[in-house]
């Protein structure tokens, strides 16, 4: 379970900084689109922003089954 644990972490932590970066980009590209000069042809963020948000929370979701798993192997009691 060590080893489902440290996937689970690493597979959210890599979501969560995806999300982030997301994130920056559709907020710069609509920032670069309010600009006069390309402010006749808009863009719709929302498409951007919504997968942002659904990898996001699905990163969250695995970073937290990654910190709650179980550091270190069960200890079979001894007779």
């Amino acid at each position: 379970m060590k080893v489902l644990s440290k996937v689970s972490l690493t597979i959210g932590v890599i979501g969560l900084l995806a999300a982030i970066g997301l994130m920056a980009w559709g907020v710069l590209d609509v920032w670069g689109n309010m600009q006069p000069k390309n402010s006749i042809n808009p863009i719709n963020p929302y498409p951007t922003l919504w997968l942002a948000f659904g990898i996001g929370i699905l990163g969250g979701f695995f970073t937290g089954l990654g910190l709650a798993g179980p550091r270190k192997a069960p200890v079979a009691p001894q007779a």
